[in-house]
């Protein structure tokens, strides 16, 4: 059964996410995050009404291995790759 996660996220990134400028939503791998699966509900605090489908959930070792595999304009877009490594470090 899908579950409903309800995380906070900065407004920019928010608006990012609600626009479709932003495709994919990061997150280190803490215990929490690692519940979410694929087909469950995100929610985010402070925003209103809001809830996103998780398509899927992928696991990498590193933030370089993850801009290695997704493009970084879905991850933070309009950053470069060095930009993109700043920001997530």
């Amino acid at each position: 059964m899908a579950k409903k996660h309800v995380w906070r996220i900065k407004k920019e990134y928010f608006r990012q996410l609600k626009n479709g400028e932003k495709k994919l939503e990061i997150r280190v791998g803490y215990p929490a995050i690692k519940k979410v699966k694929e087909g469950d509900f995100l929610s985010f605090e402070n925003y209103g009404d809001n809830c996103f489908l998780v398509k899927r959930v992928s696991v990498y070792d590193s933030f370089n291995r993850m801009l290695e595999v997704e493009a970084v304009k879905n991850v933070l877009p309009g950053m470069t790759k060095n930009g993109a490594l700043k920001i997530l470090r």
